[in-house]
This record gives C-alpha cells, structure tokens and sequence, in this order.
C-alpha cells in the first residue's frame, strides 16, 4: 500500500511476528506459495507504514496470507464480520481497529513489552502455559487436562465455558457507556488515578501480596468461597421463601434506587470520605484490628452479627424467611434505626458541649464498656441497661419518632450479646480517645444515616444474614487479621495501603466538595448501567454458575487461580505491559474505539459464537491453546523478544 511511511521497530516487530505464521504452501494452480507475485497476499501487504485505514483490503489481504494454507479458515466469517460492520457513528468496524492497531503499535515499547514476554516466558513457561490453558476452560467450560485428546484430535466442542457470557456483559456496558457519553469521564478518570500515588500504592501492596501468598496459601480458597457465596446470594431469595434475587436487589438499592429511595452509593461518598481521611485514622483501624485478631474475637464478630439478625428487638426469634414481610425489625436493624432517629441535637443538657444524642449514647457505651474490668464488674449490664433506659425516657421532650420505643429494647440485646466485645474496638477506633483531630465518630453516624435514610438498612440486615456464615467471610477475616499482625510487614503494609487506595477512590478529585468527581463516581454510573440492564445480569447469572464449576473442578488451571498469578514476576518486569495498557485506557479516541467495536451486536455475534453447525472463531482460539499450538507460540515469543534484544 502507498500511504505515508511510519516506519519504527514496532512495525518492524509486526512484520516479523507476521512471517512465522505464514506456511507457505502450493497454490492449487501448482504456483509456490512462497514466490511473492501480485497474486500472493503476503506481497500485497505492507506493515511497515501500519494498517491502511482508508480501505478494508489490507486486512483482508493480511488475514488471506495467515490464512494461506486455510489453517485459520474458522476465523473467516469474523473477517467478513468485521469488513462488512458498520457501528454505531456510520463508521467501519475495520477502519476503528486499524486505528487501534496503529496507535498502539506508535505508543508501545516493542523491545521493552518483549523484553516482558521474555520474562514471562523465562519462568519455565509455565505461567504463560498456564494463561493459556486458563483461557481454553473459560471457552469450553471444562478443565483443560479433561480437553486434551479431544483437541488434539480437532474435536468441535461447545464453548460452554463462562467467557461468552462475560465478554456479552461487557458489551451491554460497553453500550451504556457510549449512549451515555462517559467516555471522556472514564478516560480523565483512568489518566488521573494512573498518576495517583495512593492509588498507585495500593495496587503494588496488592501485588505484593500475591507473591507473599506462596508462603502461606491464605488467598488460595479465596475465589471459589467468593464465588459459592455469590451463587447462594443468587438463589437466597428462592431458598428462603423471598420472591427476589438478593445478590441483584442488593445491588440495585446501592448503585440504581428504587422507587422507594435514591440511589445509597453515591450518597455514602461524603461520610466515607470523612471516615477513611487521616492516615493516623487508618492506623488505629488497624491496631484494633489485630488487637482483635490475637484475642479472637474478630474472628467471632460475623457469627455475632449474623445471631442479631436472627431475633427482634425484643430478642425473641424472627419467623423464617423475609422478616420484614412478617412486620419484624430484627435487633441489628432496630440498632440502626435507633442511631439515626437519635442522631440530631439534643434538647437537654449533656455537658462536655454540643453533641447528638447517638455520639453521647455511643461515647458512653464506651467509657463503660471500654474497659473488660468495668464490664464484668457491671455483671449482667444492669445498671448500662438502667442508664440507657432513664436516658432515652427523656427522649420524648427532643421531638423523636414514637416507634422509638420500639427499638429500645434492642440496646438490651446489643448489651446481652458477645457482639458486644469486638464492636466496642471498633468504636474506640471511630472515637480515638487521646489521638486529637483523629476522631471520627459523627462521620461514622452520618454513615448509618444514609443507610437508614436511603431505605438500605433491610438490604444490608439480609445480607449479614445471607453472608456471615460463609467460608468466604471467613476467608477475609483471617486474611484481615494475619494483616494486621504481620510481622514481616508485608500484608500490614497491604492493609494499610489498600485504605489509603480506597481513601483516594472516594475523595473528590480536586479536592473540593463535589463528590461527583470522586474517581469512583465515574465507575458507579456504568455499573448502575449494568444492574439496570436484563440483558447484562442474564448474562452474569449464566456465566456465574460455570465459573463456580471451573472452580471446583480438579485439576483446572482456574481452580488453582490465586496460585498461577502469585507466580508473575515483579512489578519492574511487567511495567511495559501495564504501560501499554495504561496508554490504551486513558485515551479518549482509542478508548471509543474499543467500545464501540465491543458494542457491535452483529459483528460481536459472529466473532463470540457465529453459526452453531461449524466451528467459530472463539472456539477455534481455544482449540488453538488447548492442542499444543499456544506452547509453540509461547517459544516463538521467546525467540522473537531475543532476536529483539540482540539487534536493539
């Protein structure tokens, strides 16, 4: 093609990674494949100016040459697919994803991204190998010692693995995105945080959690007990006689609304913000909670939790199913209402200044209870109980709802229960006795009130109930606790960052009062999108299940998950690939051009499962990883990224 030269070594590296794919072979005609005529696609391309964007002919000649000897020949339709598209703004799917390739070929560091695959590949193989054979059993939906034979022998499966379904979620956000015109928002947001040094952070502790995880194995059972909880949060609502999916209502109230109430997220913002800000804050959190962990009891606190969902505020047992539909408050809900009923100023004098009536309730609940000797030495709490009674008996005079004497006697059964022992940390850790400037107890409050007051408190009572119990809840406790109380820092220094990461997430990006340029604010709209969509949670529930299976099934490279990506090598290593990536994510026209190529129905169909009677692209990929052939591409990589490195 004649167009104007851009010649670089990363079309240089384009070229090359071309060549090896081409298997020359005969022409039916007798001509040689390898005699480069005007006849032959391979003379007719010409990578090293980049992808014509002016015509679909060099895509189609590109994928004629790979394509010489018809060994990709199931890939055809999806090449057809893509000529032939037209998107959303009139444009040609082609044209957008010879852009892609053209900007990212100009951006990216090809000698230092193959100097990354190099590093990869250098491991034994065996994480690449790995990352292949994780992708052919989310194509095909069976582990892939199981998938061997059958792929070996070319054997047409069906791509019954979780991939589909995901990949079609994608598009129904993708779609929501574009019709919304959040593109730019996404794009400054994604630039922004890439230059975040919180947000930075904690995605290295992360990091460098995974690779301490080789030690002792804590993550491991983390994403099957994960994803077991999220199929019985699926199937709670049937389970328990609810005529809802909790996992979705759950959701819905957080990031939609109802018609009942706005939308809880977006409200939380400010309060979070105010509760997390403080790095002295985020210390104390922690202390306490390896204080906790060594006494043993936050390892107790969500079977606690979950026993004061299970009685009302009376303390008497709950009827089974939805309490609610039975007219009942379970004690853990009656708590919370009584916080925000009693969080306004007060109409009699509580000394000490002007505080709401729930921070002088909570503040002494805990100079009374703060201390373990005190606590026994009140024996059965009677003379708390007393105090809290005479106290909310004058309640009446500060204009408070009159159910109030409803929730009451719940402060009884908060006083009764072992819940009691590990929340009271908690509250000193809000509270920061001696620490000045580190309190942070009216934000906890406001908290609770928008939880109250966005009509969230039933939703969040159901899930302690649906949840508490569970291995995966746990899981993270233990993960929590051994956090706090590593010696060798690198899961403390995992916690810590991680809130400070969360912190950044929250706060306004320029540092005003607008929490709607908070970095996650950005992301809360489009997973609203999600939620709101049928076709997208259809899409979600179908693809669930089939991970859960991969999860669980022996052998399978997904089962073994946290293990293969604790593998990775270290950040320095891998910095041109996330560079790349980087460079894609937070450039608005590249971005759009993902996006809209995702979105495509008709093209998206044909490439994710084209006509059920032939083998289509995606399955044809996963054969590809499954029968030996990505092995042999993973040493051509390695091969190619030293030829790189000995001529650069």
């Amino acid at each position: 093609m004649t167009r104007s030269h851009r010649p670089s070594i990363a079309a240089a590296a384009g070229l090359a990674a071309l060549l090896p794919s081409c298997q020359f072979a005969p022409f039916e005609d007798g001509r040689d494949a390898g005699d480069l005529g005007d006849s032959n696609p391979c003379y007719r391309v010409n990578l090293l100016d980049g992808l014509d964007e002016s015509s679909p002919e060099e895509i189609r000649d590109l994928f004629d040459c790979v394509n010489l000897d018809g060994a990709f020949e199931p890939a055809a339709p999806s090449v057809g697919a893509l000529v032939a598209s037209e998107l959303r703004d009139g444009g040609a799917g082609w044209a957008r994803l010879a852009a892609l390739v053209n900007y990212t070929l100009s951006v990216a560091d090809l000698a230092a991204l193959f100097d990354a695959v190099e590093v990869l590949a250098d491991g034994g193989d065996e994480l690449l190998v790995d990352a292949l054979h994780l992708g052919t059993e989310w194509v095909f939906g069976r582990a892939h010692a199981e998938l061997e034979e059958p792929l070996a022998a070319g054997e047409v499966i069906p791509t019954d693995g979780p991939l589909l379904p995901l990949v079609g979620a994608v598009r129904e956000g993708a779609r929501w995105i574009l019709d919304e015109g959040e593109t730019a928002r996404l794009a400054e947001v994604a630039a922004a945080m890439a230059e975040d040094e919180a947000v930075l952070g904690a995605g290295e502790a992360a990091v460098s959690l995974l690779l301490s995880n080789e030690q002792h194995g804590l993550l491991d059972p983390l994403p099957r007990d994960l994803v077991d909880t999220l199929m019985r949060l699926q199937d709670y609502g049937q389970a328990e006689g609810w005529p809802r999916n909790l996992l979705v209502d759950v959701l819905r109230d957080l990031l939609v609304g109802t018609a009942s109430g706005p939308p809880v997220l977006p409200d939380l913002l400010p309060p979070l913000d105010g509760v997390l800000r403080g790095e002295l804050n985020q210390r104390i959190f922690v202390d306490q909670v390896a204080r906790l962990y060594e006494a043993g009891l936050l390892q107790r606190l969500p079977a606690d939790l979950h026993a004061l969902t299970l009685v009302d505020a009376e303390g008497r047992a709950l009827p089974a199913g939805d309490p609610a539909a039975a007219g009942s408050v379970s004690a853990l809900e009656a708590l919370l209402l009584l916080l925000e009923a009693t969080d306004r100023e007060p109409c009699i004098d509580l000394g000490d200044g002007p505080r709401t009536l729930a921070r002088f309730a909570l503040e002494t609940l805990y100079d009374i209870t703060a201390d373990p000797g005190d606590v026994e030495a009140l024996a059965a709490f009677q003379g708390l109980i007393d105090w809290a009674a005479d106290l909310l008996g004058g309640f009446g005079a500060c204009g408070l709802p009159p159910e109030i004497d409803l929730y009451t006697p719940a402060i009884t059964v908060l006083l009764e229960s072992p819940a009691l022992d590990s929340l009271i940390p908690f509250l000193g850790a809000a509270i920061a006795p001696g620490e000045p400037g580190a309190d942070r107890l009216p934000e906890l409050l406001e908290v609770l009130d928008v939880v109250v007051r966005d009509g969230f408190a039933p939703d969040l009572d159901a899930a302690v109930r649906a949840v508490a119990l569970d291995p995966s809840v746990a899981g993270l406790v233990e993960l929590l606790g051994r956090g706090a109380t590593s010696r060798d820092g690198v899961e403390r220094e995992w916690l810590e960052a991680g809130l400070r990461g969360v912190a950044a997430l929250v706060r306004p990006a320029d540092g005003g009062e607008d929490y709607g340029t908070a970095p996650l604010s950005a992301f809360l709209r489009p997973a609203a999108g999600l939620v709101s969509s049928e076709r997208a949670v259809a899409e979600l529930e179908t693809a669930l299940p089939r991970v859960q299976a991969l999860l669980h099934s022996e052998g399978s490279v997904t089962g073994d998950l946290v293990s293969a990506v604790s593998r990775l090598p270290g950040r320095d290593e891998l910095e041109p690939l996330a560079a790349l990536f980087g460079d894609v994510v937070v450039d608005v026209a590249l971005l759009e051009h993902v996006l809209m190529l995702v979105e495509d129905d008709e093209l998206m169909s044909e490439v994710l499962r084209g006509n059920t009677d032939r083998e289509h692209l995606v399955g044809f990929a996963g054969r590809l990883l499954g029968d030996g052939t990505g092995e042999q591409f993973v040493g051509v990589l390695r091969w190619f990224a030293e030829l790189l490195r000995i001529v650069s």
